[in-house]
């Protein structure tokens, strides 16, 4: 069986967010993150990264979609679909 070109789950999972350097609220985000994964909290892990990227688009103007960039996995190969 191919892949079809138009597959929405082609480009998961996502990269890591990004925190923007110098930022006390994304340095946090990034902390409890941290904690959650040595925590085996996958699903913690998973939340806090999900708060990043709402912090980075609210605060910092950052698309959502930012650093996921080709194909296959991270890659969203321009389409733009919400999350």
């Amino acid at each position: 069986m191919s892949r079809r070109d138009d597959d929405p789950f082609d480009s998961f999972p996502l990269r890591a967010p990004e925190p923007v350097p110098g930022c006390p609220e994304c340095d946090r985000l990034v902390r409890s993150e941290k904690s959650a994964r040595v925590r085996a909290d996958l699903s913690g892990a998973t939340d806090e990264r999900v708060r990043l990227r709402t912090h980075l688009e609210v605060a910092h103007r950052v698309p959502s979609r930012a650093g996921c960039t080709g194909r296959g996995r991270g890659g969203t190969r321009g389409a733009s679909r919400p999350l």
